[in-house]
């Protein structure tokens, strides 16, 4: 939106893309155990040892997970228009609506459809672009209505 110079003297001109390596730090071994091993239950784990109900929920905002981002642009407004400011946050309903409709239609096509990849693997290969990695977009999946 406008030139900045950080205190280190780093200038980024105006229209510059700045991107965070978000994945670097989730696939960090300083910041989760075995980090490029796929856990389904890595978060769920770590909330039953630590007893932190909040700390680790999908919707939740850390400098080691950004999937939501961080700070003030993390679809939340920390201290906007508080009296309180240790412990106000004023929260947008947007991360928690993405989260509970995704979790949704999760749930109805594992519980409505048999899934697959078209040839039988069992993942898809990843399209790396730049910075960012995606399943491949030509990759073909198969659903079938399970019949009730």
């Amino acid at each position: 939106m406008k030139d900045f110079t950080f205190s280190d003297g780093t200038f980024i001109p105006k229209g510059t893309l700045v991107v965070v390596p978000s994945r670097c730090l989730h696939l960090d071994n300083e910041h989760y155990d075995n980090a490029h091993v796929f856990d389904p239950f890595r978060f769920s784990n770590v909330r039953d040892e630590e007893g932190d109900g909040t700390k680790y929920q999908f919707v939740s905002t850390s400098m080691e997970y950004l999937s939501f981002g961080h700070g003030k642009h993390a679809w939340y407004d920390p201290l906007y228009g508080c009296m309180n400011r240790l412990t106000c946050v004023r929260i947008s309903p947007g991360r928690f609506f993405a989260a509970n409709e995704l979790k949704t239609m999760l749930a109805h096509v594992v519980i409505s459809y048999d899934v697959r990849l078209e040839d039988n693997m069992t993942r898809a290969k990843g399209l790396c672009a730049g910075f960012r990695m995606s399943p491949d977009p030509a990759a073909k999946i198969m659903f079938r209505r399970r019949a009730h």
